[in-house]
C-alpha cells in the first residue's frame, strides 16, 4: 500500500482549516500539500480560530487490497515519552520541561486517528477524511514553526503495518492575519519564515510588533535616505519581495519612513496584529534622532531634520495601533534621544509608545510643526 496525498487546506473559508497560502508573490500553495513522489508544502493554522476544536486532513491511498475496508492511522514519529510520575518530583519536573518544550518545538498536529479506507477495484482509495488526535493548536499557543512526522499504518491480521512516513512544516499563528492580508494580499511563507525569525515565541500582539519593530530598525547594511525605496506612496503597494531581496542580498541598502512603517505593518498584521500606516504631511521640525543604520555611540550618526539647520521633513510615516484614533504608536525609522539633558544621549525604540505625551514631544519641535494632513493605510503588497 502507498500513501498517495494528503490534503489540509480541504475546506476553504473554514475557520478551523488550514490557512490558504502562497510561497512567495507569484506560487501558491496547492492542495494537496504533500503528493508522494514530490516535495511537501508547508502548511498553517490559526491557534485564536481552531482553540483545540477538530482538525482533520482528507487522504488518498493506492495499492490497497481491490474492493475492501482496511484501517488506517498515523502514529506520532517523534512521541513524547513522559516518566512515570511515581519516581518522583525530578520526573514531575522532566514531565513540565518537556511538556514546555512540545509547546514551541516539535510536532504541532498530533497522530491521526483510525479510520475505514475503502479501495476500489483498482485498489485505489477514495479521499478519507481523518480526524487528527492531540494536536496542540489552541488560543494561546506562541507563534511557532515545527515540523510533523507521522509514520502511517494499516491494519492487517489484527496487527499494524507500516506504509511510510511524511513530513510536513506547520506554523502555528496566535491570531488570524490581518490587512492586508486576507483581504488585498494571501499570506505568504517568505514573509512567514521571515517573521518566525523575528518573532518567533511571541504570544501576544504587543510582543509581536515590538520585535519585528526592533529588527526592522537594527537591519544590517541599511541607511537611511528620505526617499521611499519600497514603493508604498498613498495606495501605491508595498514592494515586499524587492525589499526581502535587499536584505538577503548582503548588500548595503537604504530605507525611508515609509519603507520602514510598510515593512512593520505588513510583518505584524500577518500575525495578527491591527496597526496601520499613518502619514503626516506638513513642515515638521525634529529634534536629534537616531535613524535606522546608526549606532547610538557614534556623535555623528546623530541627525535632525530643521529649518534651523537645513530642511524639514515635509512628512512622517508610523504605525498606529488601528488608526489616528488611537494613541500608541511604533517607529522602526529611528530610535529617540530619550536625554533631554546636552551631556549624553540616551537611545529609545519608539515601540507601543505614548503619542501625545512622549513619541511626539521627544521627535519634534512641537511649535514648530505643523501638520497639515493625515493618511492612514493598510497597503496590498506586491
Amino acid at each position: 500500500m502507498f500513501l498517495e496525498e494528503i490534503q489540509f487546506n480541504h475546506q476553504p473559508g473554514f475557520s478551523g482549516d488550514a490557512m490558504a497560502m502562497t510561497l512567495n508573490r507569484d506560487t501558491p500553495v496547492e492542495t494537496p500539500e504533500w503528493q508522494r513522489g514530490r516535495p511537501a508544502q508547508p502548511v498553517a493554522y490559526v491557534g485564536e480560530a481552531v482553540n483545540g476544536g477538530v482538525l482533520t486532513i482528507r487522504v488518498r491511498f493506492s495499492d490497497g487490497p481491490a474492493g475492501q475496508r482496511v484501517r488506517v492511522r498515523a502514529l506520532d514519529a517523534d512521541p513524547q515519552t513522559d516518566l512515570d510520575a511515581s519516581q518522583g518530583c525530578a520526573a514531575l519536573v522532566t514531565n513540565l520541561i518537556v511538556g514546555a518544550a512540545r509547546a514551541l518545538a516539535g510536532n504541532a498536529l498530533g497522530s491521526v486517528a483510525p479510520n475505514e479506507v475503502t479501495f476500489n477495484e483498482f485498489g485505489i482509495s477514495f479521499l478519507q477524511t481523518f480526524t487528527l488526535s492531540g494536536h496542540f493548536i489552541r488560543r494561546g499557543v506562541p507563534f511557532t514553526k515545527r515540523e510533523t512526522r507521522w509514520r502511517w499504518q494499516y491494519e492487517e491480521g489484527g496487527r499494524w503495518v507500516d506504509i511510510g512516513e511524511s513530513r510536513h512544516t506547520v506554523y502555528v499563528l496566535p491570531f488570524a492575519p490581518v490587512a492586508p492580508w486576507n483581504t488585498l494580499t494571501t499570506p505568504r511563507v517568505d514573509a512567514l519564515d521571515l517573521a518566525w525569525e523575528w518573532a518567533g515565541g511571541s504570544r501576544t500582539r504587543d510582543e509581536i510588533a515590538q520585535r519585528i519593530t526592533r529588527n526592522v530598525n537594527r537591519l544590517p547594511r541599511v541607511s537611511y535616505d528620505p526617499m521611499t525605496m519600497f514603493g508604498g506612496n498613498g495606495s501605491e503597494p508595498f514592494q515586499l519581495t524587492s525589499w526581502l531581496t535587499a536584505m538577503r542580498s548582503g548588500r548595503p541598502f537604504q530605507m525611508n519612513c515609509t519603507d520602514c512603517a510598510n515593512a512593520v505593518t505588513s510583518l505584524s498584521n500577518l500575525l495578527g496584529c491591527t496597526l496601520s500606516c499613518g502619514r503626516m504631511n506638513g513642515t515638521i521640525n525634529t529634534h536629534t534622532f537616531l535613524p535606522i543604520g546608526g549606532a547610538a555611540a557614534v556623535d555623528s550618526d546623530w541627525i535632525a531634520f530643521n529649518e534651523r539647520v537645513f530642511l524639514a521633513w515635509d512628512y512622517h510615516e508610523i504605525c498606529w495601533l488601528d488608526d489616528f484614533t488611537s494613541d500608541r504608536v511604533w517607529d522602526a525609522t529611528l530610535r529617540l534621544d530619550g536625554d533631554p539633558s546636552e551631556d549624553g544621549r540616551l537611545a529609545i525604540d519608539p515601540v507601543n509608545m505614548p503619542w501625545a505625551s512622549r513619541y511626539w514631544p521627544l521627535l519634534v519641535e512641537v511649535p514648530r510643526t505643523r501638520i497639515n494632513e493625515r493618511l492612514v493605510a493598510r497597503r496590498a503588497v506586491i
